[in-house]
């Protein structure tokens, strides 16, 4: 028997004489539930804790609310933008001023075109540069109607130059007259300016580039004075402007009755 041999019989026989036991499994189940137990008390010695931390900050601030009063959030200041819902206006007991209407458009008539205007009193422009204002006859009267044509194109209107005719009575009055221009300076508003209100006419021209135009305004009754005739109270002033605002030509002359 070599070595090698006489140790493996040793090593069995020593082996033999060891004697085995069962597992201790009841050893490990009294231990894992005694480590359960002590996990189960720490937990609910921190949520004991937990709960009384709580209580003391709600305390901590109940007392700073009394004595200093409820505490305030106060958020950064938001400025309207364009979708904001915030308006910007006036000052309380400012007026506001109201949209200012459009002037009437330029209309272009044909030559003896009728145009009423109010109280049945009918204009119309003829093509040799008469401006023709038909007025019906006052109540009782029996003579029919008779227009009244006048001349714009023959040298008593100026080129830049505005007149002004009234033809009223106590239903109200019609203001018209015509402006001479050259080349592009057509009128494209005319404006009355009375004492406390400035109104806007209605322009009426011919076909092309004529040269002239003519504007009517049905207002208030005319107040006349013998030296000083008036436009609803206050002295008219005709004024013609371009389709720039310009400025085209300006009547302070009183106007002329008929």
């Amino acid at each position: 028997m070599n070595d090698e041999q006489q140790l493996r019989t040793e090593l069995r026989q020593f082996a033999d004489r060891v004697s085995t036991s069962p597992a201790p499994v009841a050893e490990v189940v009294r231990r894992g539930t005694a480590i359960r137990r002590r996990l189960t008390l720490v937990r609910g010695a921190m949520g004991v804790v937990v709960v009384m931390c709580s209580a003391v900050v709600a305390v901590g601030l109940g007392h700073s609310e009394s004595a200093s009063g409820p505490a305030v959030t106060q958020l950064p200041a938001q400025v309207p933008g364009p979708s904001s819902s915030a308006s910007i206006g006036p000052a309380p007991g400012t007026p506001s001023p109201g949209p200012s209407a459009p002037a009437p458009p330029v209309r272009t008539v044909a030559p003896g075109e009728q145009v009423t205007a109010e109280a049945g009193r009918v204009l119309w422009l003829t093509a040799d540069g008469q401006h023709v204002v038909e007025v019906p006859p006052a109540p009782g009267q029996t003579s029919p109607a008779e227009p009244q044509a006048k001349k714009v194109l023959d040298g008593n209107l100026g080129f830049g130059s505005i007149n002004v005719r009234v033809f009223g009575g106590s239903d109200g009055a019609l203001y018209t007259g015509a402006f001479r221009y050259q080349a592009t300076l057509a009128p494209a508003r005319v404006t009355i300016e009375f004492a406390d209100r400035t109104l806007d006419a209605h322009v009426l021209t011919l076909a092309g580039s004529p040269g002239w135009a003519v504007y009517y305004l049905d207002a208030a009754p005319v107040s006349r004075d013998v030296s000083h005739p008036s436009i609803g109270g206050g002295t008219g002033v005709v004024v013609a402007y371009a389709a720039d605002g310009t400025v085209l030509a300006r009547s302070d002359r009183p106007p002329t009755s008929r």
